[in-house]
């Protein structure tokens, strides 16, 4: 089958951006609809995996609304929170839901995976929960990762992928490639809801997410598939080379 839309590159890069812009309004209410809520639990079951301590500095990329960072932010206000997205309108939304919960602290910044703004070393864990799949450039992304990590720090990643098992693959195919575009357009209007099964068609199986992610001076400390294969979690933690 042919790709729609480009995987890979700039003209990904700004595609993204604007996709997410012009459905930021209807997101949440499409992830929990198409989802039926099990993407609150894939989020609570990715929290909940990461062993959040007190007074750790922690950077949520592509963090959309903010689901993810708010919820570690609230089960620990120790935690000093990052979100980081390439869309303004995603991230209004996520400051806005934060200043509801009372959780103002949370300082969101807009910008690209592929070139971070700050320190190297600043960060005892990254988190990105259905966003690697979005990025332009994996190689880079990675790379800088991996410079703004603390010694040891925890690169955690939940992430749609490929089941493995051939009837429920066939199952999964159906309802991403013919439901959920179909839902996206009457919600919305937009027809861009094709991109979310196009990309998951073109992004890595768990074991490839992994092999690719150890790659960049990673190194596996957990991996999981929820679901029958639908979303997986892979936890790794960055690797002192000087070791």
């Amino acid at each position: 089958m042919d790709n729609k839309y480009k995987h890979i590159g700039k003209d990904k890069k700004k595609f993204v951006e604007n996709m997410f812009d012009n459905i930021s309004f209807k997101y949440d209410f499409f992830n929990r609809l198409t989802t039926f809520f099990i993407d609150q639990y894939w989020r609570n079951k990715f929290i909940k995996n990461l062993n959040l301590k007190n007074n750790l500095k922690v950077l949520d990329i592509a963090t959309g609304t903010g689901d993810v960072i708010i919820q570690i932010c609230k089960k620990d206000k120790s935690i000093s929170g990052t979100g980081f997205d390439c869309s303004q309108n995603m991230l209004k939304i996520a400051r806005n839901k934060s200043k509801i919960k009372n959780l103002r602290d949370i300082e969101y910044i807009h910008g690209y995976a592929e070139n971070l703004p700050f320190k190297d070393n600043s960060f005892d864990i990254i988190t990105i929960s259905f966003g690697i799949r979005n990025f332009n450039n994996y190689e880079k992304a990675l790379n800088e990762m991996n410079r703004i990590l603390k010694p040891d720090g925890k690169l955690a990643i939940l992430e749609f992928c490929r089941p493995k098992n051939s009837i429920f693959q066939t199952l999964f195919s159906f309802y991403f490639n013919k439901i959920i575009p179909l839902i996206g357009k009457v919600l919305t209007g937009e027809k861009i809801f094709d991109y979310l099964p196009e990309s998951v068609n073109n992004f890595f199986s768990l074991s490839e997410l992994e092999s690719t992610v150890n790659k960049y001076s990673f190194k596996t400390l957990h991996s999981k598939n929820l679901t029958f294969g639908i979303c997986s979690i892979l936890i790794s933690n960055k690797v002192n080379l000087k070791d």
